[in-house]
């Protein structure tokens, strides 16, 4: 294994240790401005670990074709999407939860707030990550991108 590769059980350990870290503090100090019980925080948690979770897996399936920037950029898109899509469901289902929105309102937010604005984050990751990617081919003089 070349220095630029990284194992699937360490990327997991470090994604998720980050993770874990900055969810744990983002409940934490949203629970305690809001009053919200012990136990709905955990349930909030472990609903958000399960959104990085699914991420870090996919973040790792986008880093496998580092030579063509395209798949990748588009993989990362993926992941990016998929990951707002999860994060946003945990934090829809906790506010639900926890009495600050409706749980009928909960479809109707899904669809008219979650889903385009996913589509719309990931389109720009995309093209961030598709320039960078380019760019960086061009300045290393690696040839023509796949």
């Amino acid at each position: 294994m070349s220095g630029s590769q990284v194992g699937f059980a360490k990327w997991l350990l470090v994604f998720l240790s980050t993770y874990a870290l900055t969810d744990a503090l983002l409940v934490g100090l949203v629970g305690t401005a809001l009053g919200i019980a012990m136990g709905h925080l955990v349930i909030s948690f472990l609903l958000l670990m399960v959104a990085g979770a699914v991420a870090s897996a996919l973040v790792y399936w986008a880093r496998k074709v580092r030579d063509e920037p395209r798949l990748w950029a588009l993989r990362f898109a993926v992941s990016v999407f998929v990951f707002f899509v999860l994060f946003m469901s945990a934090v829809m289902f906790s506010a639900a939860q926890d009495g600050f929105l409706p749980r009928a309102d909960l479809l109707s937010h899904f669809i008219l707030l979650v889903l385009p604005g996913s589509m719309i984050g990931s389109v720009s990751v995309y093209i961030v990550v598709r320039i960078q990617l380019l760019s960086a081919i061009a300045q290393n003089g690696a040839g023509r991108p796949k």
